[in-house]
């Protein structure tokens, strides 16, 4: 094996390993983002007439989070491929590698 098949395993592990951090703290993130719309979910359903109010006046920006919701939702599937395409690309290195050996 050449010393840059090593390097490029070596790549590939490091990326890995940032690629499942950010899913971890993405994870925690939308865990939080879940409570919080409960939350808020509760208090609204106690001021129906408030509800109605605040979320036509803030109706653009409604509709701006829900495109946002989407693209951090379509992030974070991609991620996950991307991380599970990684770890079959090391282990057909690791694999490879063990065979020469």
């Amino acid at each position: 094996m050449l010393w840059g098949e090593y390097r490029y395993i070596d790549i590939l592990k490091e990326n890995l390993k940032y690629k499942q951090e950010w899913l971890r703290k993405a994870y925690w993130y939308m865990r939080y983002a879940q409570v919080e719309n409960r939350a808020e979910a509760e208090f609204f359903k106690q001021r129906p007439l408030i509800y109605s109010i605040v979320f036509f006046i803030n109706l653009p920006l409604n509709i701006i989070n829900f495109f946002k919701k989407l693209k951090w939702n379509y992030q974070f599937d991609k991620i996950c491929k991307e991380t599970e395409f990684l770890r079959k690309e090391i282990n057909k290195f690791e694999n490879k590698t063990k065979l020469l050996d």
